[in-house]
Protein backbone atom coordinates (compact mmCIF):
# COMPACT_ATOMS: atom_id res chain seq x y z
CA UNK A 1 0.00 0.00 0.00
CA UNK A 2 1.14 3.60 -0.20
CA UNK A 3 0.68 5.86 2.52
CA UNK A 4 -0.06 9.23 1.45
CA UNK A 5 0.44 11.95 4.06
CA UNK A 6 -0.25 15.64 2.58
CA UNK A 7 -0.40 19.57 3.64
CA UNK A 8 0.99 21.09 5.96
CA UNK A 9 0.87 19.90 9.86
CA UNK A 10 0.07 22.46 12.31
CA UNK A 11 0.86 20.42 15.32
CA UNK A 12 -2.52 21.78 17.13
CA UNK A 13 -4.42 18.96 18.24
CA UNK A 14 -6.77 20.85 20.09
CA UNK A 15 -7.78 22.23 16.89
CA UNK A 16 -7.53 19.48 14.97
CA UNK A 17 -4.92 20.85 12.60
CA UNK A 18 -2.74 17.80 12.12
CA UNK A 19 -1.34 14.97 10.56
CA UNK A 20 -5.26 12.92 10.61
CA UNK A 21 -3.56 11.04 7.14
CA UNK A 22 -0.50 9.77 9.03
CA UNK A 23 -1.71 9.01 12.37
CA UNK A 24 -4.75 6.73 11.23
CA UNK A 25 -2.40 5.33 8.38
CA UNK A 26 0.13 3.99 10.74
CA UNK A 27 -2.01 0.86 11.74
CA UNK A 28 -2.82 0.22 7.91
CA UNK A 29 1.03 0.30 7.40
CA UNK A 30 1.63 -1.98 9.85
CA UNK A 31 -0.36 -4.46 8.26
CA UNK A 32 1.09 -4.77 5.41
CA UNK A 33 4.42 -6.45 4.14
CA UNK A 34 5.73 -4.33 1.68
CA UNK A 35 4.84 -0.42 0.38
CA UNK A 36 6.10 3.18 0.40
CA UNK A 37 5.10 6.73 1.95
CA UNK A 38 4.44 9.59 0.10
CA UNK A 39 5.32 12.69 1.39
CA UNK A 40 5.90 15.04 -1.85
CA UNK A 41 2.80 17.18 -1.11
CA UNK A 42 3.96 18.24 2.58
CA UNK A 43 5.43 21.45 3.10
CA UNK A 44 5.78 21.06 7.25
CA UNK A 45 6.09 17.73 9.17
CA UNK A 46 5.92 18.25 13.01
CA UNK A 47 8.15 16.37 14.87
CA UNK A 48 5.48 13.81 16.54
CA UNK A 49 5.16 12.99 12.55
CA UNK A 50 8.78 12.69 11.95
CA UNK A 51 8.71 10.02 15.03
CA UNK A 52 6.21 8.46 13.47
CA UNK A 53 7.22 8.11 10.41
CA UNK A 54 10.39 6.71 11.03
CA UNK A 55 9.30 4.20 13.09
CA UNK A 56 7.45 2.81 10.53
CA UNK A 57 10.60 2.83 8.26
CA UNK A 58 11.94 0.65 11.56
CA UNK A 59 9.34 -1.62 11.28
CA UNK A 60 9.31 -2.18 7.42
CA UNK A 61 12.74 -2.32 6.59
CA UNK A 62 13.59 -1.16 2.74
CA UNK A 63 10.66 0.21 2.70
CA UNK A 64 10.70 3.77 0.17
CA UNK A 65 10.17 6.92 0.93
CA UNK A 66 9.07 9.79 -1.11
CA UNK A 67 10.24 13.06 0.24
CA UNK A 68 8.69 15.99 0.33
CA UNK A 69 8.88 18.51 -2.99
CA UNK A 70 8.94 21.34 -1.21
CA UNK A 71 12.89 21.78 -0.41
CA UNK A 72 12.75 23.47 3.20
CA UNK A 73 10.77 20.35 4.40
CA UNK A 74 12.71 17.78 2.33
CA UNK A 75 15.95 19.53 4.01
CA UNK A 76 14.19 19.34 7.54
CA UNK A 77 13.41 15.48 7.16
CA UNK A 78 16.95 14.52 6.24
CA UNK A 79 18.53 17.07 8.47
CA UNK A 80 16.69 15.10 11.53
CA UNK A 81 18.07 11.45 9.96
CA UNK A 82 14.72 10.32 8.39
CA UNK A 83 16.68 9.07 5.42
CA UNK A 84 18.64 6.12 7.90
CA UNK A 85 15.00 4.20 7.86
CA UNK A 86 13.98 4.00 4.15
CA UNK A 87 15.06 4.05 0.51
CA UNK A 88 14.74 7.63 -0.51
CA UNK A 89 16.08 9.41 -4.30
CA UNK A 90 18.16 12.00 -1.34
CA UNK A 91 21.64 12.49 -2.85
CA UNK A 92 23.08 13.96 0.16
CA UNK A 93 21.74 15.08 3.82
CA UNK A 94 22.17 18.55 4.72
CA UNK A 95 24.37 19.10 8.08
CA UNK A 96 22.23 19.36 11.56
CA UNK A 97 20.70 22.52 12.68
CA UNK A 98 21.45 23.75 15.80
CA UNK A 99 17.88 23.56 16.29
CA UNK A 100 17.50 20.20 15.63
CA UNK A 101 17.07 17.29 17.87
CA UNK A 102 17.62 14.49 15.54
CA UNK A 103 15.75 11.32 15.24
CA UNK A 104 16.69 8.41 18.11
CA UNK A 105 15.79 4.84 18.25
CA UNK A 106 15.87 3.65 21.80
CA UNK A 107 15.82 -0.13 22.66
CA UNK A 108 17.31 0.07 26.00
CA UNK A 109 17.98 2.99 28.17
CA UNK A 110 16.73 6.64 27.35
CA UNK A 111 20.30 7.89 26.60
CA UNK A 112 20.51 11.32 26.46
CA UNK A 113 17.84 12.73 24.46
CA UNK A 114 16.60 14.25 27.33
CA UNK A 115 19.35 16.44 28.54
CA UNK A 116 19.61 17.76 24.39
CA UNK A 117 16.21 18.74 24.24
CA UNK A 118 16.95 20.93 27.59
CA UNK A 119 20.42 22.09 26.41
CA UNK A 120 18.60 22.60 22.89
CA UNK A 121 16.05 25.01 25.81
CA UNK A 122 18.86 26.84 27.41
CA UNK A 123 20.65 27.20 23.90
CA UNK A 124 17.67 28.51 21.59
CA UNK A 125 15.36 29.80 24.28
CA UNK A 126 17.00 31.22 27.31
CA UNK A 127 18.01 30.29 30.28
CA UNK A 128 16.03 28.02 33.21
CA UNK A 129 14.94 28.29 36.89
CA UNK A 130 17.76 26.66 38.87
CA UNK A 131 16.92 23.45 39.76
CA UNK A 132 14.73 23.04 36.51
CA UNK A 133 16.67 21.18 34.28
CA UNK A 134 17.23 18.00 36.01
CA UNK A 135 14.05 17.52 37.27
CA UNK A 136 12.67 18.02 33.75
CA UNK A 137 15.24 15.75 32.53
CA UNK A 138 14.48 12.80 34.92
CA UNK A 139 10.33 13.30 33.51
CA UNK A 140 11.25 12.58 30.53
CA UNK A 141 13.53 9.70 30.96
CA UNK A 142 10.33 8.53 32.70
CA UNK A 143 8.49 8.90 29.47
CA UNK A 144 11.01 6.96 27.74
CA UNK A 145 10.98 4.24 30.26
CA UNK A 146 7.52 3.48 30.14
CA UNK A 147 7.73 3.36 26.30
CA UNK A 148 10.66 0.78 27.08
CA UNK A 149 9.52 -1.02 30.09
CA UNK A 150 5.70 -1.12 29.72
CA UNK A 151 5.35 -1.01 25.66
CA UNK A 152 6.39 -4.42 24.87
CA UNK A 153 7.40 -2.40 21.53
CA UNK A 154 9.20 -4.46 19.13
CA UNK A 155 11.08 -1.37 17.86
CA UNK A 156 11.54 0.21 21.27
CA UNK A 157 10.70 3.94 21.02
CA UNK A 158 11.44 7.05 18.74
CA UNK A 159 12.27 10.18 19.98
CA UNK A 160 12.68 13.52 18.13
CA UNK A 161 13.08 17.29 19.09
CA UNK A 162 12.91 20.62 17.18
CA UNK A 163 12.95 24.26 18.67
CA UNK A 164 10.93 27.01 17.33
CA UNK A 165 12.81 30.16 18.33
CA UNK A 166 10.56 32.38 16.52
CA UNK A 167 7.31 31.00 18.45
CA UNK A 168 9.96 30.12 21.07
CA UNK A 169 8.15 26.69 21.42
CA UNK A 170 10.53 23.09 21.58
CA UNK A 171 8.49 20.07 20.42
CA UNK A 172 9.47 16.52 21.29
CA UNK A 173 7.94 13.22 20.53
CA UNK A 174 8.12 9.76 22.07
CA UNK A 175 6.38 7.02 20.09
CA UNK A 176 6.33 3.28 20.64
CA UNK A 177 4.29 0.69 18.20
CA UNK A 178 3.82 -1.02 21.77
CA UNK A 179 0.14 -2.16 23.53
CA UNK A 180 -1.92 0.40 24.19
CA UNK A 181 -1.98 2.43 27.60
CA UNK A 182 -4.95 0.70 28.35
CA UNK A 183 -3.30 -2.68 27.69
CA UNK A 184 -0.96 -2.00 30.04
CA UNK A 185 -2.96 -0.84 33.11
CA UNK A 186 -4.74 -3.71 32.30
CA UNK A 187 -2.18 -5.44 33.88
CA UNK A 188 -2.18 -4.38 37.59
CA UNK A 189 -5.38 -5.27 39.48
CA UNK A 190 -4.82 -2.09 41.70
CA UNK A 191 -5.63 0.00 39.08
CA UNK A 192 -9.24 -1.03 39.25
CA UNK A 193 -11.78 -1.30 35.76
CA UNK A 194 -10.47 1.37 32.52
CA UNK A 195 -13.17 1.97 30.41
CA UNK A 196 -11.71 3.34 27.61
CA UNK A 197 -8.79 4.47 26.14
CA UNK A 198 -9.02 7.79 26.66
CA UNK A 199 -10.20 6.81 30.57
CA UNK A 200 -6.79 4.88 30.63
CA UNK A 201 -4.31 7.79 29.51
CA UNK A 202 -6.35 9.96 32.30
CA UNK A 203 -5.54 7.43 34.69
CA UNK A 204 -2.01 7.15 33.10
CA UNK A 205 -1.70 10.92 34.41
CA UNK A 206 -2.44 10.68 37.97
CA UNK A 207 0.14 10.25 40.49
CA UNK A 208 1.76 7.07 41.55
CA UNK A 209 -0.35 4.89 38.42
CA UNK A 210 1.18 2.71 37.12
CA UNK A 211 0.25 -1.29 35.06
CA UNK A 212 3.62 -3.03 36.36
CA UNK A 213 3.03 -5.07 39.38
CA UNK A 214 6.57 -4.59 41.31
CA UNK A 215 9.76 -3.80 39.37
CA UNK A 216 10.56 -2.88 35.99
CA UNK A 217 12.49 -4.72 33.67
CA UNK A 218 15.41 -2.79 34.92
CA UNK A 219 14.43 -4.26 38.33
CA UNK A 220 13.38 -0.62 39.50
CA UNK A 221 10.73 0.48 41.31
CA UNK A 222 8.31 2.04 38.82
CA UNK A 223 7.58 6.00 39.98
CA UNK A 224 4.18 6.62 37.96
CA UNK A 225 5.21 9.88 38.26
CA UNK A 226 6.66 11.39 35.31
CA UNK A 227 3.30 12.06 33.31
CA UNK A 228 1.62 12.86 36.55
CA UNK A 229 4.14 15.67 36.71
CA UNK A 230 4.60 16.96 33.47
CA UNK A 231 0.58 17.17 33.14
CA UNK A 232 0.93 19.55 35.74
CA UNK A 233 3.59 21.35 34.22
CA UNK A 234 1.52 21.85 31.22
CA UNK A 235 -2.04 22.39 33.18
CA UNK A 236 -0.05 25.33 34.42
CA UNK A 237 1.12 27.00 31.52
CA UNK A 238 4.28 25.65 30.67
CA UNK A 239 3.23 23.81 27.80
CA UNK A 240 0.92 21.30 26.31
CA UNK A 241 1.08 17.49 26.14
CA UNK A 242 -0.74 15.31 23.86
CA UNK A 243 -1.30 11.45 24.80
CA UNK A 244 -2.51 9.21 21.30
CA UNK A 245 -3.43 5.86 22.67
CA UNK A 246 -5.40 3.41 21.14
CA UNK A 247 -9.07 5.07 19.86
CA UNK A 248 -8.38 8.28 21.27
CA UNK A 249 -6.15 11.42 21.95
CA UNK A 250 -5.92 13.66 25.12
CA UNK A 251 -4.57 17.09 25.14
CA UNK A 252 -3.61 18.87 28.66
CA UNK A 253 -3.18 22.51 28.29
CA UNK A 254 -4.32 25.95 30.73
CA UNK A 255 -7.51 26.01 28.91
CA UNK A 256 -9.54 23.79 31.10
CA UNK A 257 -10.68 20.46 31.31
CA UNK A 258 -8.43 17.94 29.17
CA UNK A 259 -9.37 18.50 25.51
CA UNK A 260 -9.98 14.72 24.01
CA UNK A 261 -11.32 13.50 20.12
CA UNK A 262 -10.89 9.81 18.13
CA UNK A 263 -8.73 8.16 16.00
CA UNK A 264 -10.65 6.20 13.52
CA UNK A 265 -8.87 2.93 13.54
CA UNK A 266 -6.56 3.67 16.43
CA UNK A 267 -3.14 4.00 17.10
CA UNK A 268 -1.05 0.50 17.61
CA UNK A 269 1.06 2.22 20.58
CA UNK A 270 1.59 5.42 22.91
CA UNK A 271 2.71 8.89 20.87
CA UNK A 272 3.62 11.41 23.74
CA UNK A 273 3.89 14.90 22.04
CA UNK A 274 4.90 17.96 24.10
CA UNK A 275 4.53 21.45 23.22
CA UNK A 276 6.89 23.52 25.57
CA UNK A 277 6.83 27.50 26.47
CA UNK A 278 9.59 29.36 26.33
CA UNK A 279 7.95 32.49 27.71
CA UNK A 280 5.27 30.96 30.19
CA UNK A 281 4.62 32.47 33.51
CA UNK A 282 4.83 29.08 34.61
CA UNK A 283 8.65 29.40 34.37
CA UNK A 284 8.46 32.39 37.07
CA UNK A 285 5.60 32.36 38.68
CA UNK A 286 4.91 30.59 42.28
CA UNK A 287 3.40 27.71 40.04
CA UNK A 288 6.84 26.78 38.57
CA UNK A 289 7.92 23.36 37.63
CA UNK A 290 10.52 23.82 40.35
CA UNK A 291 8.06 24.72 42.97
CA UNK A 292 5.45 22.25 42.18
CA UNK A 293 8.51 19.70 42.70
Amino acid sequence: MTLIVTGVDAGDFVRGAIAWDLLKGVQQVLRTHDGEIELTECRMVRPYGVACIAALGASRPGMRLRLPAAEECRDHLLRLGIGEYFRTDAQDEPPVRATNVPIENLTSRPGDFASRVMALWEQELGGLPAGMRPEFENHLDEIILNALTHACSPIGAFVVGQAFPRTRIIELAVVDFGQTIRGHLSGNPAVGPVSDDRDAILRATEEAVTGTVGLNVYGEPNSGIGLYELRRFCERGGGEMTILSGQRFVVFSSTGDPASDELWGGFPGTLVNLRLFGDSNALTSGDSMVSIW
